[in-house]
Formats: C-alpha cells, structure tokens, sequence
C-alpha cells in the first residue's frame, strides 16, 4: 500500500495483490482484511480527509501471475473498500494493458538500470495522473 497525503488533506493510496518481488498473488481474503485494516487506520487518524484508492496496476489476464488471471476479483475487493470506507475507487488495469503506458523489457533507463517491462514510463505515469485528476474533477 502506498499513500500520498497528510492527516487532513487527501489520502491517495494503491493495494497491490503481489507483495514486492513476489511471483503470486495473495489470497483474496488476506488481501481483503489487509485492505480494511488499512483504510480503517486511515480513517481512525484522518476522518474527514478525502480517500482516494487506486485499483491494481497489473494486466487484466494476470500476466505472469498465473494465479492472477482474474485481476478483476481484487479490484472490486479495493473498490468495496474503498467504498465502505467513504472514499473513492479509482480503476488502473485499462491503463496496465495499454503497451505505450509501459517500456518493454530491457531498455536503457538510467545508470545501470533497465526498464522491466511492468512499472509505468512518463506516458504511463501521466496517464495515471490523469486518471486521478478526472476522478477528483480537477
């Protein structure tokens, strides 16, 4: 889970069915309590703040996380919680599965580094923005 925000402003926050590294999904039930257990601590120190929830950025046929392959089932989990927890479900998946959002595997990026093929490039991460700064109205 990443947030941006303060104690009274806007939380924008992403769940992510694979933990870092990882090669499987997490048990929809685990994802579902975490999911909770964050946003109630969320909501617990900042009631009033603007909850903004971002969906999974992963491909909507789960990709090489074979056990992903329905995506869609942890998406509405985040969006349920997000709902239960009066804030605002914002959908990534679309924008996953658009190639130009994503560099290839293996490009020079900076240093040593290469891109891996799945995080965000500028196109991607603008798109990502945009999404947001519709859903606000913005």
């Amino acid at each position: 889970m990443t947030f941006v925000g303060g104690t009274r402003g806007v939380f924008i926050g992403r769940f992510l069915p694979v933990p870092a590294g990882g090669r499987q999904c997490r048990a929809r039930g685990a994802f579902y309590s975490d999911c909770a257990a964050v946003l109630d601590q969320v909501r617990t120190a900042a009631p009033d703040a603007l909850l903004v929830v971002g969906g999974a950025w992963m491909p909507s046929d789960g990709g090489m996380w074979t056990d992903c392959r329905r995506i869609a089932h942890y998406d509405a989990l985040i969006a349920e919680q997000a709902h239960r927890h009066d804030g605002m479900y914002v959908p990534f998946t679309d924008l996953f599965d658009h190639d130009p959002n994503r560099d290839p595997t293996g490009v020079p990026a900076f240093g040593e580094y290469t891109t891996d093929g799945f995080h965000p490039n500028d196109a991607g991460h603008r798109a990502i923005y945009n999404r947001y700064r519709i859903a606000l109205g913005l």
